[in-house]
């Protein structure tokens, strides 16, 4: 038995947006209902293909099983984050956040129909050349973002993604940890950054090229930034008692509270 739905609205868990202007066909097949579609939206994330399973639904306590792509970019998948449970593993990183550019994101969903308080989900946003900022923690405005997103009920995570800061190429790593979410950022401090952070003038004083690492911890409301870095590789000169050869390691932290 087969049958189609057209430019219905689907609600399918608590505290989920709705998914909207929803086409799919179902399919029966004995025990086994089968829905399918590609076209709707939830938040103005588009569906591009969309696969739903009851694979008994006889049985006591009977499980759909959603597997949706989507496309989405960085301000739609951000709006969609804060009006979603996904909000909540995010640790408030996500609460001020500004983003544009294209993305994709892919979405598991897994529902017992008895007690959907129960739903388990995982998924992935793959960001593909956007860019975002988050003022309210003093993240400056990173672009060409590359990299992968992954994220459930428990945790969400960023594995070595590349952006640019200043112009620079930067790596991005995220996780979770005791209830902070952790931004880990590696990057290099040479004389293009020197010049478009400080101007052309600071080069007769400083250049080269040093590695530097910094952290910023988000919890709710508060954040916490640290950056590291030795100056090895960076030619002070100028500056009195910081002036230092390129050979020469200067370990500086600065450590920022907001």
């Amino acid at each position: 038995i087969s049958s189609t739905i057209t430019d219905s609205e689907i609600e399918y868990g608590d505290n989920w947006p709705n998914a909207k202007n929803f086409d799919m066909n179902l399919i029966l097949n004995g025990s086994r209902i089968e829905f399918h579609s590609d076209q709707g939206e939830i938040l103005g994330n588009r569906f591009t293909s969309f696969k739903g399973i009851i694979s008994d639904f006889t049985i006591d306590e009977p499980i759909l099983n959603i597997d949706a792509e989507f496309i989405s970019p960085l301000d739609i998948i951000v709006n969609f984050i804060n009006n979603s449970p996904v909000k909540t593993v995010m640790q408030g990183s996500s609460d001020e956040m500004n983003g544009k550019g294209p993305g994709s994101l892919e979405l598991s969903l897994n529902i017992p129909l008895k007690d959907i308080d129960k739903m388990t989900y995982d998924g992935v946003y793959k960001f593909q050349g956007s860019s975002l900022e988050n003022q309210q923690f003093d993240l400056p405005l990173l672009v060409e973002i590359y990299g992968d997103l992954f994220f459930n009920q428990d945790n969400v995570s960023i594995n070595n993604a590349i952006a640019l800061l200043y112009d620079e190429p930067i790596n991005l790593s995220l996780y979770n940890q005791d209830q902070n979410s952790v931004l880990d950022i590696q990057g290099y401090i040479n004389n293009k950054l020197i010049e478009n952070s400080l101007g052309s003038k600071w080069l007769k004083k400083i250049n080269g090229e040093a590695k530097w690492n910094a952290q910023l911890k988000i919890n709710e409301n508060q954040s916490t930034f640290t950056l590291e870095t030795d100056l090895k590789g960076i030619t002070i000169d100028a500056l009195a008692d910081f002036n230092k050869t390129a050979s020469e390691s200067i370990p500086f932290k600065l450590i920022k509270k907001s």
